[in-house]
């Protein structure tokens, strides 16, 4: 039975920098705003890892090693935003009917430590809605229906990958979040 002893020793010297704004705004009884907005600076001062599977000394490889001073980090994207908006039609009879969107842009980044390009992830836009009926019973119990529309434009977005030993020469594994779906949804509350 073979065991892998597998051993991460790091150290890096990182400057980070940024700003993040965010709010929320009632336009009117029935309408809602929110928006968060996020810039970063953030590179490695000085840091050297391994290289990842394939690369050349044209793209900074030497001797096994890639020295990653002045590269951004990983899993730091440069722009940030979300802006989302809700709004409520009383229908007049006990019952509301609420339309939720969210817009989110995440600018480019790379996923993986050694810089793979098979783990670089392109800007993306996301777009998410729902469309949410609720009331009250008779009994005075709480109940909603809701219609749930995540990653409407389907798009792919890695949250991590793996180019370790563990996956084999050159092999890159990565997780994705979940690419578009819908629900319905309903709720009683007693």
């Amino acid at each position: 039975d073979p065991v892998l002893i597998q051993q991460v020793v790091g150290k890096a010297q990182v400057t980070s920098k940024g700003i993040e704004i965010d709010g929320a705004w009632a336009a009117s009884d029935a309408l809602a705003l929110t928006f968060t907005a996020a810039l970063l600076d953030s590179e490695f001062d000085q840091f050297t890892s391994e290289c990842h599977a394939g690369q050349t000394a044209a793209t900074g490889c030497s001797g096994g090693l890639f020295v990653q001073d002045g590269l951004t980090l990983p899993q730091a994207p440069e722009k940030q935003l979300v802006l989302g908006a809700t709004y409520t039609w009383d229908l007049n009879n006990g019952m509301d009917l609420t339309f939720g969107g969210r817009y989110s842009y995440l600018d480019d980044y790379h996923v993986t430590l050694p810089r793979d390009p098979a783990g670089f992830q392109d800007a993306v836009s996301r777009i998410d809605a729902s469309l949410t009926l609720t009331g009250t019973t008779s009994g005075n119990k709480n109940w909603s229906v809701a219609l749930v529309g995540r990653n409407l434009g389907d798009e792919v977005v890695r949250n991590w990958c793996n180019s370790s030993g563990l996956s084999g020469g050159g092999v890159v594994s990565c997780s994705v979040e979940q690419t578009r779906y819908l629900s319905l949804r309903s709720t009683l509350n007693f």
